[in-house]
């Protein structure tokens, strides 16, 4: 979105995606493009604020995020014991029970 001087005036333009390419969309010159910068700089004061508000609230959520990290590890490694106290291992990425080997002396 900027002012451009053409010829003798200034006309203002908005930029615009079409596929990979930006296109300039001429909007006018005078009092109707005047009202048109004055919406669009609105539009990206509301989206800038916006974005600082998600940042902030990013931030505050942050120190959270580590508890839950390390609420997820202790009750990662409390699950880990669990399966291992009851005889459980894990093969290919499941848990299945360990074989019962039989302790039997051949010798006797």
């Amino acid at each position: 979105m900027a002012w451009e001087v053409r010829g003798h005036r200034q006309v203002y333009y908005r930029s615009r995606r079409q596929g990979d390419r930006v296109v300039k969309v001429y909007v006018g010159h005078g009092p109707l493009a005047e009202r048109a910068a004055k919406l669009d700089a609105e539009v990206r004061a509301r989206r800038e604020a916006d974005r600082q508000e998600a940042r902030r609230m990013e931030a505050t959520l942050e120190p959270l995020d580590v508890l839950r990290a390390e609420a997820e590890d202790g009750l990662r490694l409390l699950t880990l014991a669990t399966f291992f106290a009851g005889g459980l291992h894990q093969h290919k990425g499941q848990w299945r029970q360990r074989r019962r080997r039989w302790n039997v002396d051949l010798a006797q």
